[in-house]
Parts: structure tokens; C-alpha cells; sequence
């Protein structure tokens, strides 16, 4: 099996699972034992041939149009980033439309600048694989264990810290950071196989979150942050590409009146006073 037939076969087993029958507006039958959808059921919304479904989820179909896998992220109630990823996955596309060797990313220069000009307001540059490649000294001062160069958002989200600090809405957080790790990651790079594989082996809840095959395109969140003597603040942050690479500018920052503004404000004023 090639390797784009065995992602698209793996990708909708994974995301059948995940629909129930009230999902997709079918009655739920009394005694039903399957978890998800069955094949047919799939097969039936999308208006195609539950033999050619089955073949499509054993990888036996060479390639299939355009106009099938539409029709099948249609019925499998997919969004528009689901959608395009398994587009891409079909076509082969494994690997990011933008692609740089290992270690080789560069952060333009002017947006070394923006961090700097940026005093009051944590910002960070992040690569595909979460990895912080830049940062300015407020986001160090929110953060330290996550928002400086060397670290990685990903295994700091599933860090045990981490746990502790965002509570009860800490698996939706890591949900979604893990979509957009598979999403902007590249298969095909070793760091990416070096956090999955650490993460497979060492965290209890990530393979059964890897496993549901997610992806997303991060815009807007919000996490959790201690600032003293604020105590935990939920701070909004929001993503925004840098053109011509496949880097993002992550900028924290909050309406002005808000806890997390003030908060913010506090710590770009402690951290003028100690470097006066």
C-alpha cells in the first residue's frame, strides 16, 4: 500500500469513529454495538458505493477524485481545514507546501524587530512543530517554562504543569494544539518524529488525542497563566502567518480594562523598572 493510501485509509477509519448516528441525523437502533458510524452508513450519506468505501479505508483504491473525498468529508461533517487536509493527504502532500531543512528556519530580521517594538505586548515566533524559534522579554516573563527560544509549545502543553495550571479546560487546549501540530507539521522531518515519538511513549493522553486524527488552523485561544499577585489569568492570543514561510507570530494581548490587560501591564512595567 502507498504511503498516501494507507494516510487517507487511516484518516477516515479515524474520523468514522468519532460520529455517532444522531450526528448525522440516523436513528440510533436499539442493541446497536458499533462505535462511530459503520462503513455503509458513511458510504450511503456520501452517495457512493459501500464496496468502494471499503476499499477506500483498506488503501485499496489507487487514487480517488476530488469529487468522492468532497462528498465523503461532507458526510463525515469535516471542516474546511479537515476538508483540505485530507485533500492534501490524497494528492500525496504529506509534506507542508513550504518546506525548510531541520534547524534551518530563519526569523526575518524585521520580525526580530516587531518582537522588540512589541515591549508591551508577549509575543513569540513558532515554526510547524511548535517549536519557539524567537521571543521578546515580556512573553520570557509570562511564561518561562513555555514563551522563550528552545522551547516547544507542544510538550509544554502536556507538561504536568501545565495540567495543573489551565484545569478542567485542559484537554480541549491540548486537543486543539495537537491538531495544529499534525496540520503545519512535516512527516518527513525528524524533529517532528522526535516529539511524536516522545510524546506516544511518555504522556498517558496524547496517543488516544494523536489517534482521532484532528487538525486545525490555530487563529484565536486562550490559555491559562500565574501572575503574581494576579493569580491565574486567562489571557487571549492570536495567531498570525508570516508570508512566504511557514512561521507564525503568536501575540498575546487582551481587550484594554480587562484582568489579563492589566496584568499584562504590570509585567511590562516590572520588567522596565528592572532593566532602568
Amino acid at each position: 500500500m502507498s504511503e498516501h493510501r494507507h494516510a487517507v485509509a487511516e484518516y477516515l477509519r479515524a474520523r468514522r469513529a468519532l460520529l455517532q448516528p444522531e450526528d448525522v441525523g440516523l436513528p440510533r437502533l436499539p442493541g446497536r454495538r458499533v462505535e462511530g458510524l459503520r462503513r455503509e452508513e458513511v458510504a450511503a450519506l456520501a452517495r457512493i458505493s459501500a464496496e468502494y468505501y471499503i476499499r477506500l479505508e483498506r488503501g485499496h483504491d489507487h487514487q480517488p477524485s476530488d469529487q468522492v473525498l468532497l462528498a465523503l468529508a461532507q458526510a463525515l461533517r469535516l471542516d474546511a481545514d479537515a476538508t483540505a487536509y485530507l485533500l492534501r493527504l490524497n494528492s500525496g502532500g504529506l509534506r507542508n507546501s513550504i518546506s525548510h531543512p531541520p534547524m534551518e528556519q530563519k526569523v526575518p530580521a524585521s520580525v526580530h524587530a516587531l518582537l522588540q517594538h512589541l515591549s508591551h505586548t508577549p509575543a513569540i515566533v513558532i515554526d510547524g512543530n511548535q517549536d519557539v524559534l524567537a521571543g521578546n522579554a515580556i512573553a520570557k516573563a509570562l511564561q518561562p517554562a513555555s514563551l522563550q527560544p528552545g522551547k516547544n509549545l507542544l510538550l509544554a502543553t502536556f507538561d504536568v504543569a501545565a495540567r495543573d495550571r489551565v484545569g478542567e479546560t485542559w484537554f480541549d487546549l491540548a486537543t486543539r494544539i495537537t491538531a495544529s501540530f499534525r496540520l503545519r507539521s512535516d512527516p518527513n522531518d525528524p524533529r517532528f518524529r522526535e516529539l511524536l515519538a516522545t510524546l506516544l511513549i511518555q504522556d498517558p493522553d496524547f496517543p488516544a488525542i494523536w489517534a482521532r486524527h484532528d487538525v486545525r488552523e490555530l487563529g484565536t485561544d486562550v490559555t491559562r497563566h500565574r501572575i503574581e499577585p494576579f493569580g491565574l489569568v486567562d489571557i487571549c492570543w492570536q495567531h498570525l502567518r508570516i508570508p512566504s514561510t511557514d512561521l507564525v507570530v503568536v501575540m498575546f494581548a487582551n481587550p484594554p480594562g480587562s484582568p489579563a490587560a492589566a496584568a499584562i501591564r504590570y509585567l511590562a512595567e516590572t520588567l522596565r523598572v528592572s532593566s532602568s
